[in-house]
């Protein structure tokens, strides 16, 4: 089954979390633990903003943040 958009946020704000507390090997594999949780997040979320089913304005809204929050480097200018 799918996991929601929301859901795999939660997961990667948590894997973060984790990652924060730890060191070397451990930090390395969730690290790329976080970033297959972001990519799955960011093609749910931008699989829900494609879709006609999303209408309500301020879920898309909520959508559009968690895809900003999970591909921050796309929002960085180039160069930095």
């Amino acid at each position: 089954m799918a996991r929601s958009c929301g859901a795999l946020y939660q997961e990667a704000l948590a894997v973060r979390t984790e990652i924060r507390s730890t060191t070397g090997t451990l930090r390395r594999t969730l690290s790329d633990e976080l970033k297959a949780v972001r990519t799955k997040c960011a093609e749910r979320a931008t699989e829900l903003l494609e879709s006609p089913l999303l209408a309500d304005g301020e879920r898309r809204e909520q959508i559009q943040q968690i895809l900003r929050a999970v591909r921050p480097e796309e929002q960085r200018p180039p160069g930095t």
